[in-house]
């Protein structure tokens, strides 16, 4: 154990001792260097103040001298072309300044004009479909007015076909109609019937007779109906009004009648069941009529349409010409300039 601790203090000696024989060369060396360079520094500040004190030949100051303006002119030339310079790169930004607002100017009065325009049009397409709703819709109305008139006249037409007086006309045309057939049936069956005995023909004769027979029950059935369709007239009957007599000595007023009053229905006695639950139906009603009021409103309000200057401003602006908007881009340049 006390081996490795000595061998330990041995190692950590000779570590400082090889610390020591590199670092004092070094730092000698280093002290020597700084020492020269202190020496050479004091050397040049002793000989510029004696060459500052020491009495310098005329040539000498004049040659300095026009050194110094030399250098000085040369620094003021500098200066100065830095100064137009300066201003011509100053001078060039502000005119394409005003330039780029001259165009940025006119971009903005050209989209106005453009915007009008374009609203113009907007505006000349909606008369023009507004123009071609109202003819459509006249046109509509004007057949919507025809198809009334046809179905008013086609009524009318129907109401004189299935007026009593047409009916009767046309029933009786049709009687009459049914009436000269069977009598020519009739006729026809009296001439079969006569051919048929003159010629000994007893199919004639027999289809005469029936013939004959078809057409008289048929005339006997159409007169009977016509009797009973005649109507019956009855005479009227005369009855004579009793006379009122009047007494002159006792006249009593008539008596007037009274009406019962009848009693008042629940609804209208203030503080019932019924005049409770009718007040709040009213109340019902009128919140619901409210409501509905409201909402029609609303509806009204978000479905009427937006005024053309109030949707897009540009419309109302009145269009500007070229000349106008030359005059008000010199307006513009005389403004900046004198600013």
């Amino acid at each position: 154990m006390e081996g490795q601790v000595l061998g330990g203090g041995v190692v950590v000696l000779i570590a400082a001792a090889l610390w020591l024989v590199y670092l004092l060369p070094s730092w000698y060396s280093r002290h020597q260097y700084n020492a020269t360079e202190r020496n050479a520094v004091r050397l040049s500040q002793a000989l510029r103040i004696l060459a500052e004190t020491s009495d310098q030949p005329e040539e000498l100051r004049v040659d300095l001298r026009t050194r110094s303006a030399r250098r000085q002119t040369k620094l003021a030339r500098q200066a100065e072309a830095e100064r137009q310079s300066l201003e011509e790169v100053a001078a060039r930004a502000e005119a394409d300044r005003v330039r780029e607002e001259v165009e940025f100017e006119k971009e903005r009065v050209r989209n106005s004009a453009l915007e009008a325009r374009e609203q113009r049009r907007a505006d000349e397409v909606a008369q023009r479909e507004l123009a071609k709703a109202r003819a459509e819709a006249q046109r509509a109305r004007a057949s919507a007015d025809a198809a009334a008139e046809h179905q008013r006249l086609r009524a009318e037409l129907l109401a004189a076909r299935n007026a009593p007086a047409v009916i009767a006309a046309r029933q009786a045309r049709a009687r009459r109609s049914v009436r000269l057939a069977a009598l020519s049936i009739v006729v026809i069956g009296i001439a079969a019937l006569t051919f048929g005995i003159v010629f000994t023909q007893v199919m004639l004769a027999v289809v005469g007779v029936l013939a004959g027979v078809v057409g008289v029950a048929v005339l006997q059935r159409m007169s009977r109906v016509a009797r009973r369709a005649l109507p019956t007239v009855v005479a009227p009957v005369v009855v004579e009004a009793p006379r009122k007599r009047v007494s002159v000595l006792h006249d009593e007023p008539a008596p007037k009648w009274t009406p019962r009053t009848l009693p008042q229905p629940l609804t209208t006695v203030a503080g019932s069941r019924a005049a409770a639950a009718q007040d709040a139906q009213d109340a019902r009603e009128a919140l619901r009529r409210a409501a509905l009021e409201e909402a029609a409103r609303q509806k009204a309000a978000e479905q009427a349409p937006v005024r053309i200057d109030t949707a897009r401003p540009a419309a109302a602006a009145p269009a500007m010409d070229d000349a106008a908007i030359e005059a008000h881009v010199r307006q513009l340049l005389a403004s900046r300039a004198a600013s």
